[in-house]
């Protein structure tokens, strides 16, 4: 075998080698990929599974992020968060009563919705929730629960349903929706 035959054949291998690991993590990058959500290591083993969509209603009012944080110790073990990225964009809507010491009413929840994907009743829960101007992004609106029975629904929900959270107030509640492709799979990651 010739010499330039060889360096030939010796430098064209890497490429063989690339491709080859390109044909094998593709499918699983395209996997991953159809999933709206995303999975962060936190600090002390710490999961954050969380995914960004527009608000529905008031049309117009921006994005929102729903964020399940997961610690691996201590108290509250799982804590659900609704992001609104900018609360200045909903002028009607009351954010100041979730914020601090208030007395809160049954009109002031937070609910959590799916549709079934056939006929019949769509499953829901219902919390009240906390409030309060969180840092990141700046100016957003944090609305936040620790109540069991949101996660508890959240893992009963199927890959292709449509979640909906509402937070209720006056004069207009807020909707959000988000595509639950994904969430299974994540929460059960843990």
């Amino acid at each position: 075998m010739s010499r330039v035959t060889f360096c030939r054949i010796v430098g064209f291998l890497p490429w063989c080698m690339i491709a080859a690991v390109l044909m094998v993590t593709a499918p699983c990058l395209a996997q991953e990929s159809d999933s709206p959500w995303k999975l962060v290591q936190g600090p002390a083993g710490a999961t954050e599974i969380s995914t960004r969509s527009e608000i529905v209603a008031p049309h117009g009012a921006g994005f929102a992020t729903l964020k399940i944080l997961q610690r691996a110790s201590g108290k509250p073990a799982v804590i659900v968060y609704l992001i609104i990225e900018s609360p200045k964009s909903l002028p009607s809507f009351p954010f100041d009563k979730y914020d601090g010491p208030v007395d809160k009413t049954a009109k002031e929840f937070i609910k959590f919705e799916v549709a079934p994907k056939k006929q019949g009743t769509a499953s829901s829960v219902k919390v009240m929730p906390n409030g309060y101007y969180g840092v990141e992004p700046p100016d957003a609106f944090v609305f936040d629960t620790i109540d069991k029975s949101v996660i508890s629904f959240l893992t009963r929900i199927r890959d292709g349903q449509i979640l909906t959270v509402m937070v209720n107030g006056s004069p207009s509640s807020l909707r959000v929706a988000f595509d639950t492709t994904g969430l299974k799979k994540l929460l059960n990651q843990k």
